[in-house]
């Protein structure tokens, strides 16, 4: 009884957090479509490539377990961590963001940014899909509570440490103006459920 009682509240607690993801994904598209047209196309390509590769070409599962796996040493000390860490940091897409950030001060008659802005994207839609995976097959429940509420708090979590990021790199993405719009959209979806359920 205990057990099933956990589950139906992570599940409810998925069913809350509907309206963040929403929010944020539309305030994240919207941050990165305002930079210039030519870095935005190319982190869609770099989303949509990795997709396509997953999907119809190759599933690049040692690449991913290798990464989960540096993530996993570096918090070998921290137990509470070794576990988390690997699924809420996507780390080749945090690495070529540091890598961007230092290499555009060596490099500034070039830019780089096109490139790098299409790795971070297809890294991070592999670390999305392969760690939706894991969570997945961890769930035994036919209704999968606990895979629903753990992909929706790692979504958030990385969306917020790329968002961060972008914050720090680009001039144009404002993670303020993110996190605004992420709770105007969020809001107005709460405000609109609350009546609908609650107010005759």
């Amino acid at each position: 009884m205990g057990t099933k009682l956990v589950q139906a509240v992570k599940f409810l607690l998925f069913l809350v957090l509907i309206p963040l993801i929403v929010g944020m994904t539309v305030a994240f598209v919207r941050q990165v479509a305002g930079l210039t047209e030519g870095q935005y196309l190319y982190f869609v390509w770099g989303m949509a490539s990795y997709l396509i590769l997953h999907f119809f070409v190759y599933e690049p599962e040692p690449v991913y377990r290798y990464g989960k796996s540096l993530v996993a040493d570096v918090f070998r000390f921290l137990d509470p961590l070794v576990e988390v860490a690997p699924l809420v940091l996507p780390i080749y897409s945090i690495v070529f963001l540091i890598l961007f950030y230092f290499t555009s001060f060596f490099f500034k008659e070039i830019d780089l940014s096109h490139y790098y802005l299409f790795l971070i994207s297809f890294t991070f839609a592999m670390h999305m899909i392969f760690t939706a995976r894991d969570l997945r097959a961890q769930d035994q429940m036919a209704f999968k509570p606990n895979y629903f509420f753990s992909i929706a708090l790692v979504y958030v979590i990385n969306v917020v440490i790329i968002a961060l990021m972008l914050n720090l790199i680009f001039p144009t993405f404002s993670f303020v103006e993110f996190f605004k719009k992420t709770s105007q959209i969020s809001s107005s979806m709460y405000g609109t459920t609350f009546k609908q359920l609650f107010v005759p």
